[in-house]
């Protein structure tokens, strides 16, 4: 069983396939919660697709902690398929937090092609 100290290493040194052998061995609640809350923290495109992956999990707990880690890992150019993840999202408060994440990046992706604006107009 990995502790508390080792999956918060892991995230800290982005070691996700490490992360992911915790959860392949089996693991109690908290340390599933532990273990995608440190997913989400690694944003690569390898992570994102893994979770996305993971997305179908059909146990309620764990399938929120997966929408938290996609919601934390998703960049802007990701918004698209949060976007689909909260249209077929059945649970609540899934949705809230899919939602949430949708406008977060709709205005990271709004502020960028602001910035592109103004470079372009100063060519």
């Amino acid at each position: 069983m990995a502790s508390e100290a080792k999956i918060a290493k892991y995230g800290k040194k982005k070691q996700y396939r490490k992360l992911y052998k915790i959860i392949q061995k089996g693991a109690t609640y908290d340390t599933i919660d532990a273990v995608f809350e440190q997913l989400g923290t690694i944003k690569n495109k390898e992570n994102f697709m893994k979770l996305c992956d993971m997305y179908q999990f059909k146990e309620p707990i764990v399938h929120l902690a997966v929408v938290k880690a996609i919601c934390a890992c998703a960049g802007p150019e990701n918004i698209e398929i949060v976007r689909h993840y909260q249209n077929g999202e059945t649970d609540p408060e899934a949705v809230e937090i899919l939602k949430a994440r949708v406008l977060e990046l709709k205005r990271e992706n709004d502020r960028i092609e602001a910035e592109k604006a103004k470079k372009k107009a100063l060519i």
